[in-house]
Order: C-alpha cells, then sequence, then structure tokens
C-alpha cells in the first residue's frame, strides 16, 4: 500500500478516516511504515507535519519501528527545521537504541536543540530524550545535567518547568 498523501491536501472524511487508519496499517506493514518515513521530506509542509504525527503514534508502542531509519533520523530529519516536526524528531531520537557513534551525534544535536531553539516542543522534547538517552547511558548524565541547568533559566516558562522536573527527577540542582 502506498500513502496517497495528495488525499490529505483536503480536508474530508476520507482523508480523516485514513490518517486514523494509517498507525494500524503501518503497525502491521514495513513498507507503510517506510512510506510514511519518506513523508518527513515531503515539499509540503503540511505533509511532513502529519507523517510525524503517523511516525509517533506508531513508534509511541512500537519504538523499535525507527530502527532501520536510524541514519535517515541523524543524517537527513536532523536538518528540518519546521517546528512541528522538528519537535516530533527530538521525541523519535529517545526512542531508538543508538550505536555508540550515532549517539554521540544525537546528544550533541538534542543539547545543540534544546539550548538554541525557540519553540517550546523542541527544546522539551530534546531534553525529554536527553533524560531518556542518559538512563541508558551514564556518560550522557553530564550533558543532560548541564542542559537542563540551562533550561532553568529559560525566558519561557513552559520550559524552565519541565527543568524543574527534570531536576527533581535526577536529584541535580542548578547552580543558578
Amino acid at each position: 500500500m502506498s500513502v496517497p498523501w495528495e488525499l490529505f491536501t483536503e480536508n474530508t472524511a476520507e482523508a480523516h478516516d485514513l490518517f486514523e487508519r494509517l498507525p494500524e496499517v503501518a503497525a502491521a506493514d514495513p513498507l507503510v511504515m517506510d512510506e510514511i518515513m519518506r513523508g518527513l521530506t515531503h515539499e509540503e509542509a503540511h505533509i511532513r507535519t502529519l507523517a510525524a504525527e503517523l511516525v509517533d503514534r506508531v513508534t509511541q508502542e512500537r519504538p523499535l519501528f525507527l530502527s532501520p531509519y536510524k541514519r535517515l533520523l541523524v543524517y537527513e530529519l536532523s536538518k528540518i527545521t519546521q517546528p512541528t516536526v522538528r519537535a516530533k524528531i527530538a521525541l523519535f531520537y529517545g526512542r531508538v537504541f543508538w550505536d555508540e557513534w550515532d549517539l554521540q551525534q544525537v546528544v550533541q544535536l538534542l543539547a545543540k536543540w534544546a539550548r538554541q531553539e525557540d519553540d517550546v516542543l523542541i527544546v522539551v522534547h530534546s531534553l525529554l530524550s536527553l533524560h531518556l538517552l542518559a538512563q541508558q547511558k551514564e556518560w550522557i548524565v553530564p550533558t543532560l545535567q548541564e542542559e537542563v541547568s540551562a533550561a532553568a533559566t529559560h525566558n519561557l516558562e513552559e520550559v524552565r518547568g519541565f527543568a524543574a522536573q527534570l531536576q527533581e527527577a535526577w536529584t541535580f540542582k542548578s547552580e543558578a
């Protein structure tokens, strides 16, 4: 089955029904998951947003479905600047079991996004993924601690609140 992205150009009942069915279909058919992943690089922004939401829905329950797309996540999707899609991609990074080399790249990227982005979801999702990855690899904890400390003084209240939750969860406190 190919994903008919052109169907999603209009807000119709048919498009809505297909959107709701696609995560279940993708969970059963790797070719559909492949089509959805390709949607993340579609030329139209709303298609990229829909594809990101679909990948999120599938991988919440089946994070291993991201494994075949590790290189795509690191080397292609990290270049997407669209905030709604980048926020989802930041979440995806925390769902993958990385090899050491790619994990180093991912940690650097998430730290950069946590510190430099202005979008609340990108920052929060980057911190969340750093948190999840630090639970797997102890060497990530200092980076997480540094980024959480920086986020504790962020100009957005939602980011500061999330940083406070992470500080409490990790029992480290900012020096600020």
